[in-house]
């Protein structure tokens, strides 16, 4: 099916007024191929864009995002003065207006945060409505349609009869066990009197957080959702008869976690003195020099990030201690589009103490070898 990308374009640019003095970087559809984006920068500043995102088929606004340097000015508007201003931005760009029942605004500085809900029984439905801040100028400067692809659930219907709270709250402390535990506390995250982070002896609520049905005052998953297992020590594998590490080479550490040098190619090495870090790609994935259009996606991406975005989307990473020849670090994507294996707990602790073994933690080391 064909789209008039130009009269999308159009729109976009009417949305909001862009400085004649920006250009404009990226224009292309998302990965699913149902939105379009569009991003202006400021040539002198790079922190200073617009980026604009409609739905292909409709035309419709699903997120505006504008970064532009702060004004001194003070806000001094009032509730009903934001309230007008997010209103008539709804009223022009958001056909199911209408629909929002609930609405929530909180003042952090000099921005404010409108958050617009369906309801039922006069509580917020989640993943509908959507977000905006305004600046103290009163500038819609975000707007973000809540979870506008995902297949919304059906609208529930307030039940005649709920569980009242104090049966609740009785289930919850009966069932409800206390764990000491440690802390770290830190001024940024907490009112604390002095600067300095410390650590704290406290008591935890094991669990601290359920979900309890409204109607029938029974827990929606039981206990053992919410409770972690205990700690178990691993148990070591009959061949490891030695206490002394056993150094081994990166090509043996690749074999080791399956990194094939048939399905993978080794994108990148790098010695920091300290780690040796490699990135891998999938071969079927690397693409000599691709030629990107100017304004799509994967040519803005570059353009922004560069090597950064490349490690991101490595294959396969893993990090080498250089000292002690310890693997330190790994990760792999996963390539299969298909829906993952659903484990257990019980299998999930077996597969993490069968990768644990080989690797060596502790006892097994690599000793980095001059393979490229």
């Amino acid at each position: 099916m064909s789209f008039d990308y130009g009269e999308l374009r159009t729109k976009a640019k009417s949305i909001v007024q862009i400085p004649d003095h920006y250009r404009q970087v990226m224009e292309d559809n998302n990965r699913d191929e149902q939105e379009r984006s569009f991003i202006w920068e400021d040539p002198d500043k790079d922190d200073c864009q617009i980026e604009i995102t409609l739905d292909i088929q409709t035309g419709q606004l699903i997120r505006l995002d504008i970064d532009m340097e702060a004004k001194d000015s003070i806000d001094q508007s009032s509730a009903e003065e934001v309230m007008a201003v997010t209103d008539a931005f709804l009223v022009k760009y958001s056909p199911g207006y209408s629909a929002f029942a609930w609405v929530n605004s909180e003042k952090k500085g000099n921005l404010r945060f409108i958050t617009y809900r369906e309801e039922v029984g006069g509580l917020p439905l989640p993943d509908t409505g959507c977000k905006m801040i305004l600046d103290n100028e009163l500038n819609v400067i975000r707007y973000q349609v809540e979870k506008s692809r995902q297949k919304a659930a059906p609208k529930p219907e307030w039940p005649s009869i709920i569980v009242d709270v104090e049966t609740v709250r009785q289930q919850v402390l009966k069932d409800m066990r206390m764990e000491l535990t440690i802390v770290a506390l830190y001024s940024s995250m907490y009112e604390m009197e002095g600067t300095e982070p410390e650590y704290r002896l406290v008591y935890e609520p094991i669990p601290g957080h359920r979900l309890i049905d409204a109607v029938t005052g029974i827990d929606l998953f039981g206990m053992e959702h919410y409770v972690m297992p205990s700690c178990l020590p691993i148990t070591p594998m009959e061949s490891d008869k030695s206490n002394e590490p056993t150094i081994k080479d990166i090509t043996t550490l690749e074999i080791e976690l399956g990194i094939d040098p048939e399905v993978y190619l080794l994108e990148n090495s790098k010695d920091d003195g300290e780690r040796i870090k490699r990135l891998y790609k999938f071969r079927g994935e690397v693409v000599e020099d691709p030629e990107s259009e100017a304004l799509s996606v994967d040519a803005y991406m570059k353009r922004k990030w560069g090597d950064s975005l490349r490690n991101l989307e490595a294959s396969c990473k893993i990090q080498v201690e250089k000292s002690t020849g310890r693997l330190v670090g790994f990760h792999r994507s996963e390539r299969k589009k298909e829906a993952a294996q659903s484990l257990t707990r019980k299998q999930c602790w077996e597969k993490a103490e069968q990768f644990l073994q080989p690797t060596g933690i502790p006892g097994v080391h690599f000793l980095p070898s001059n393979r490229s």
